[in-house]
């Protein structure tokens, strides 16, 4: 209980010294100036676009949240994983207990998968970043590689899917024509990095490549990573027509840590879980896409986009338990035709997507010194197929108001292979999905708009949702859908971006997973979960005189979510708070720039956690204090130097990273909650462009 209401304290004050400073900004000076002086020294904030919304162009025009993270901001961050910036959405919670263990939660949304992100959907480019499964994993991908980030919130996006938990769209890197750029890095804990990326015109069109290698001994026994990342993508202009290629490889070994029990995590967080560390358990794979996209463009604005790809990844990961080997190809194509008339915009298409999962476990003959692969246990594959026809339209019905609506209708099918233990073969076909969108936006006048949305989407099943324990195909397991309700409010004056919204989503089927031993996992339908927020999200220029700018950051997220029917076997948790989300989230920023000098503060502070269903275990809160310092100097019209050096947790602030949610205790053994977060750490790096 002094954990909430420590949370609760430091929330408040927090909370009321950030609206202090944005209403009176002259606090943070010795200067005082007059409120003319002030507004004419203002510039004007630029509104952001986001690629990922067909029909408007900005996130001021767009009927709902988005949560966006620029190129600049991401490029200042932390450059091994995105956790820090994308926890600064309102909304998101990123959970990070290694680089290659993460899950991503929005709304709520996702908060029970055991390791992984899964409910959200995710794309680079046009090309999913998530399996016929529902699984996504979105921080394989290299930062030096993205160019910026946007994130839908909810069920939001009748062209991407209608994700339950919302649409992440990772943008390609924005590289200038006939440049190079070299970079390094080192930081704590043995942190590598080093990569050139560079671009080069062509015949009507422009080629870019890069390379990029992340190393990293860990903070933790048994946590080294290695990662090597090829990028590739050109594209040709023709006339009325444009032809793009975008291809990205990776190979990763990553050792794992896992999490910890209670004793350890508050005395001896460095250490590995006694049985991944004994067997020296890791994860080898190698993973690629690759996509073509041809854009023909048509008289009056219309024009057609169509793009064909593959993924794909195979895996090694020998564990205490077990050793399992895991392959997953698939192959889709995506199309869509949009037209744009003075008064309405339409948009209707298709996206087909089809791969297969196959996975084999082994006997580990050495499970305390290191492994030793031995006789195969099982052998499974799953083909999944999906299909997801979509279309969408914008109405201006006056000069202050838009209306637009959307439909997503999914057809799902998959199949079960069982070769060994034994032979089992079984499919199954979902009944059509159909999700429907409508949001109505209304201007008040130039810089401030009032939205509501209406929306219904989905979620796929895993491959633990949709098995049985004895590996036979689960047929009445039923995905999870819900209907999200939203209104909200919007300023743009070219001084303050400021977005607040109120929601509401009320989820049915909810699939609670199950353990009935280390490597059992198997899915059920349980009940009904609400979640109910608020999300705050404001971006203000508080100075600007001569060449100097201040920018000030403020987001915060109210999670009022819990289990409105849940019976699991004999337990009712109906009424608890839902696991694995924070309710308090609040996130504070500045941003300050000089001629050839920039530096800033973060601050984060996040609520404590349920950890159970039955809620009587929770995580402490905690709050952390990020700088970044950084110089840009030009040398002369052909070189640029970038510095940049990044102090993380300065106050070394003992926290959970990550929490395995409802983690079982075996063999007597305290239940593994936790996964510790990095204490007191730095970054430094520098790169070198060059412009040919």
């Amino acid at each position: 209980m002094a954990g909430r209401k420590n949370s609760r304290i430091a929330f408040c004050f927090w909370a009321i010294g950030s609206i202090v400073l944005y209403l009176n900004p002259s606090f943070l000076f010795a200067q005082q100036e007059t409120e003319e002086d002030s507004l004419k020294n203002w510039t004007t904030l630029q509104e952001v676009e986001v690629n990922a919304l067909a029909l408007s162009n900005t996130k001021f025009e767009y009927g709902g949240m988005i949560g966006t993270i620029e190129g600049k901001k991401l490029a200042l961050s932390d450059p091994t994983i995105a956790a820090v910036e994308m926890n600064k959405i309102p909304g998101v919670y990123w959970h990070s207990g290694a680089l290659n263990t993460n899950r991503i939660t929005i709304r709520g949304i996702g908060s029970r998968s055991p390791f992984s992100t899964n409910k959200i959907r995710a794309y680079y480019g046009d090309i999913p970043l998530t399996d016929g499964g529902g699984e996504t994993t979105l921080e394989d991908i290299d930062l030096n590689f993205v160019g910026g980030m946007e994130v839908q919130k909810g069920a939001n996006s009748s062209l991407y899917g209608s994700g339950l938990g919302g649409t992440i769209f990772l943008k390609e890197p924005s590289i200038p024509e006939n440049s190079m750029e070299v970079n390094g890095g080192l930081g704590s804990y043995g942190l590598v990095r080093a990569g050139v990326r560079g671009s080069i015109a062509v015949t009507d069109g422009v080629l870019r490549m890069g390379y990029q290698s992340l190393q990293s001994d860990g903070y933790r026994d048994n946590n080294s990573f290695d990662r090597q990342t090829l990028f590739i993508s050109s594209n040709v202009n023709l006339g009325n027509n444009k032809i793009s290629f975008l291809g990205l490889f990776l190979e990763q070994r990553a050792f794992i840590p896992s999490s910890l029990g209670i004793s350890d995590f508050n005395n001896n967080p460095e250490n590995a879980a006694f049985t991944w560390g004994a067997a020296r358990g890791f994860e080898d794979y190698e993973r690629w896409l690759a996509g073509v996209s041809w854009e023909r463009s048509f008289a009056g604005g219309s024009k057609l986009v169509s793009s064909i790809y593959t993924v794909g990844r195979d895996a090694f990961e020998p564990r205490p338990f077990n050793i399992l080997q895991e392959k997953n190809q698939g192959f889709g194509i995506r199309s869509r035709y949009e037209n744009n008339f003075e008064k309405w915009s339409f948009h209707a298409g298709f996206e087909a997507y089809g791969d297969v999962y196959e996975s084999k476990t082994f006997e580990n003959l050495q499970p305390t010194n290191g492994s030793e692969q031995g006789p195969i246990l099982t052998e499974v594959q799953q083909p999944r197929r999906y299909v997801n026809l979509f279309s969408e339209s914008r109405f201006d019905l006056s000069s202050s108001m838009t209306v637009s609506a959307g439909v997503n209708v999914n057809l799902t099918s998959y199949k079960i292979e069982n070769s060994l233990p034994a032979t089992l073969e079984s499919d199954n076909t979902l009944s059509p999905i159909i999700s429907p969108r409508i949001s109505f936006n209304y201007g008040l006048n130039s810089s401030m708009n009032l939205f509501a949305t209406l929306s219904r989407g989905f979620s796929p099943l895993s491959v633990d949702d949709s098995t049985n324990p004895d590996g036979s195909l689960n047929a009445d397991i039923k995905p999870e859908t819900g209907w999200n309700r939203e209104i909200g409010f919007k300023l743009a004056d070219g001084r303050t971006n400021l977005e607040l919204s109120l929601y509401s989503m009320d989820i049915r089927n909810l699939l609670v997973t199950r353990r009935t031993a280390q490597d059992i996992i198997f899915g059920v339908n349980a009940g009904r979960t609400l979640h109910n927020g608020i999300e705050l999200d404001i971006e203000s220029l508080v100075l600007n005189k001569g060449n100097s700018q201040l920018i000030a950051d403020l987001s915060y997220s109210f999670s009022h979510f819990e289990f409105k029917e849940f019976i699991d076997d004999q337990d009712d948790f109906s009424g608890n708070q839902l696991t694995g989300v924070p309710r308090h989230q609040l996130s504070v920023d500045f941003r300050y720039e000089i001629k050839w000098f920039y530096s800033g503060i973060g601050y984060q502070l996040v609520d404590e956690i349920p950890i159970t269903d039955s809620n009587d275990q929770f995580s402490e809160s905690y709050k952390l204090v990020n700088f970044f310092a950084g110089s840009t100097i030009s040398i002369n019209e052909k070189f640029e130097f970038d510095l940049l050096f990044r102090l993380n947790n300065a106050f070394d602030e003992k926290y959970a990273s990550m929490l395995s949610i409802n983690a079982g205790a075996f063999g007597g053994n305290e239940p593994r909650y936790y996964y510790p977060g990095l204490p007191i750490n730095y970054q430094a790096s520098a790169s070198v462009k060059y412009k040919l």
